[in-house]
């Protein structure tokens, strides 16, 4: 079996019509005591993502998942809009302090695929 994990360059060596980049970013944050992950709901593509993940003090605060873009330089509205998203989940984070951005892209497409041809794979949801 060949896996092909190539990132956003995975276009290159696998061509796909349907592969897209997703720029997502998140905040990261001083830990105010928050012992457990939040997400509430799988929000899928969005600017306004809401998630907390403890990493022991630190915390990562998200995020954004714009579809299409592939400049993955942080942006500080977007940022402001995740800290704001956060607090207001839990106010806690707001005596949280600034530690970085982190932003980043990942490959995309409109179903998983299981490479059962040399030439093309299969949607799994065609199976």
């Amino acid at each position: 079996m060949i896996v092909n994990c190539a990132g956003p360059g995975a276009k290159k060596p696998v061509p796909e019509s349907d592969l897209r980049p997703i720029r997502d970013q998140h905040v990261v944050v001083t830990g105010p005591g928050l012992i457990g992950f939040f997400s509430p709901e799988d929000t899928g593509l969005s600017p306004d993502l809401l998630c907390f993940c403890p990493h022991g003090d630190p915390v990562v605060l998200g995020g954004t998942a714009i579809d299409g873009e592939s400049d993955p330089v942080s942006e500080d509205k977007a940022a402001a809009g995740i800290l704001a998203r956060c607090v207001e989940g839990d106010p806690r984070l707001a005596e949280a302090h600034f530690l970085e951005h982190r932003a980043g892209v990942r490959p995309t497409r409109g179903c998983k695929t299981f490479g059962v041809t040399p030439d093309r794979g299969k949607c799994i949801d065609e199976q």
